[in-house]
């Protein structure tokens, strides 16, 4: 089944990459959506876990994904970031990077950003499926490195787009987001999201066609 679905393999340099049919759609993305379970919400922050500069939680994620062609569950996330990141060193400790941590407040800081990295792979689908686009793309490296999220192409021109919760949390992460990147040059459009704009798909919220309009119309002006 996997051997079926490569594309390619591509050397160059010093880096080698595989291709592969992604075959997921919004509705099957939906669908998985509403039948996760989520506990993630209110669970208590580890001070010296909030503070890590952790491995981005996004690699498991897009991996499992590449690899699934589905989204993750909570325990197949957090098993995955710790086969990639870290180790489990014993019952409630986790180290990565050569830092112990305890094993909740690790499992608690991924489980918060679970429900954005499936927001956001969502509204990717979303954009590249409404065909208003000539090109829809993200790059984890560009997203880790350089602070770029989501690109679309309209009319020759690069749209980066800045997706996130109107929460004072999310405003002061844009702050030092601002502060940790070079933007220069770069035609960003940020959406704002207002929760209640949202769509409930269990306990997940996700973005709509609406939402892709609201890009397009910002793309538009400018």
């Amino acid at each position: 089944m996997f051997r079926k679905a490569i594309t390619d393999i591509a050397i160059e340099g010093d880096t080698i990459s595989v291709s592969r049919h992604l075959d997921i759609s919004v509705a099957k993305v939906e669908e998985q959506v509403a039948k996760l379970s989520y506990s993630g919400a209110g669970l208590e922050k580890n001070p010296d876990v909030e503070k890590a500069k952790l491995p981005p939680f996004a690699l498991a994620f897009y991996y499992h994904l590449f690899a699934q062609r589905r989204i993750p569950t909570e325990e197949e996330l957090y098993d995955r970031y710790l086969s990639f990141s870290g180790q489990q060193a014993k019952k409630d400790k986790v180290v990565i990077d050569g830092e112990e941590y305890e094993s909740e407040g690790v499992r608690a800081r991924l489980l918060r950003t679970f429900p954005s990295l499936i927001r956001d792979f969502h509204f990717y689908l979303l954009l590249n499926e409404s065909g208003k686009f000539d090109k829809v793309t993200y790059s984890l490296s560009q997203d880790y490195y350089r602070g770029l999220d989501l690109c679309v192409y309209l009319a020759g021109s690069a749209f980066h787009l800045s997706l996130f919760i109107k929460t004072k949390r999310a405003s002061l992460f844009k702050k030092k987001k601002y502060l940790r990147h070079d933007y220069k040059g770069v035609t960003e459009i940020e959406l704002a999201l207002d929760f209640n704009s949202l769509s409930k798909h269990g306990d997940i919220a996700l973005c709509s066609v609406s939402h892709v309009e609201t890009v397009l119309e910002k793309a538009n002006r400018l």
